[in-house]
């Protein structure tokens, strides 16, 4: 079974391996989304020129002993919108121990951040003593915290070996499965350190500041006579600040299956996650919108590893909504329409025992 994960890997959760010879692995990876490796066009019509293309470098380092886990990973993603690029650095922390039986129990700490996320709009605001036509907005280092708990059991299939005969001697392979059931809840925290958005007033740049209490917005130098304005917040149609910051529960469940076949294992997870944000999906329905607040993912790997340690992985991952559940802090009423779509990408990975 694959290492113990947490999301976004949930759907290959696995119970901690016993201690051996080799206590260490290191592992680097590198994820990619484009029309070369999305063989079944799990992106669709939303996908076009650069739209749609995601693309990841990670790093992890585990630590196993026979009844202890530790690990960490560190992943730099791209993700591309258009004529946006959102650069976003993802980490995770996790420690998993064996209980009794076959159940074990892994603590999981995890997150994502970026210097800042700028999207495109074509959003307008008109009020009373303000009438802008917004081209863009910038939240200032967005960024969710998330900390989770999984139970976690592993059993050999039913029936032991599917294939060969009982002697060694006779030189069959032996494929003898495990399955693995998992279940866990978390909570989330959405923060980030400001919004802004640049903004034609009549045909003068303005540079707009949202507040706690209040819009204000600043003229461009080049625009003269033109005064700073400011709009309670009252007045607008949307409170900026409160829609991206939010906390939000969530709860997970799902199964796996690892078939080890010599020096190869096939692996085969499915999560289903189930998400609760305080607000935030209330003000999305209020405003004619959909919320989506779950997420079905499945994920397909195949491994290689020889005699020396060294390792070889290939995955895929599929998520009925696209990164739902994975990174929080893209979520919130301007966006979530942009969530209702399938999505998937391909991962290859090296690693190393030690």
């Amino acid at each position: 079974m694959t290492s113990a994960q947490a999301a976004p890997l949930d759907a290959v959760l696995g119970v901690a391996a016993p201690g051996s010879a080799r206590a260490w692995q290191v592992e680097v990876g590198r994820d990619l989304a484009n029309d070369r490796v999305d063989l079944f066009d799990l992106r669709g019509s939303a996908a076009a020129g650069q739209t749609g293309n995601y693309e990841g470098n990670q790093l992890g380092l585990r630590w196993s002993s026979q009844s202890w886990q530790l690990d960490a990973r560190a992943w730099r993603r791209k993700l591309h919108e258009r004529a946006d690029t959102h650069v976003v650095n993802s980490w995770r922390l996790g420690a998993q121990t064996r209980l009794a039986g076959p159940m074990s129990l892994r603590v999981s700490a995890w997150g994502n951040q970026a210097s800042t996320l700028r999207r495109s709009t074509g959003t307008r605001i008109d009020v009373d003593g303000l009438n802008a036509a917004l081209s863009n907005f910038a939240v200032q280092r967005p960024r969710d915290r998330q900390l989770q708990i999984d139970l976690i059991g592993n059993w050999p299939a039913p029936g032991g070996s599917l294939f060969g005969k009982p002697s060694a001697t006779a030189g069959s392979w032996q494929l003898r499965p495990r399955v693995s059931a998992f279940a866990g809840v978390g909570a989330s925290r959405v923060s980030h350190s400001g919004i802004a958005a640049n903004a034609l007033v009549g045909s003068c740049p303005y540079q707009l500041e949202f507040g706690a209490t209040e819009l204000v917005a600043h003229p461009a130098d080049s625009c003269s006579n033109a005064l700073t304005i400011r709009v309670p917040n009252g007045l607008l149609p949307f409170d900026a600040l409160n829609d991206t910051r939010y906390n939000a529960r969530f709860w997970h469940a799902g199964a796996a299956i690892s078939l080890p076949l010599d020096a190869w294992t096939a692996s085969l997870g499915y999560d289903y996650q189930r998400l609760q944000r305080d607000t935030v999906d209330d003000t999305v329905r209020a405003r004619g919108g959909q919320a989506v607040d779950s997420n079905h993912v499945l994920i397909a790997e195949l491994a290689w590893r020889h005699t020396s340690g060294v390792g070889l992985l290939l995955r895929g991952q599929y998520m009925r909504n696209q990164f739902v559940g994975d990174i929080p802090f893209v979520y919130n009423p301007l966006t979530a329409s942009k969530f209702g779509h399938q999505y998937g990408f391909f991962t290859v990975a090296m690693n190393a025992e030690f």
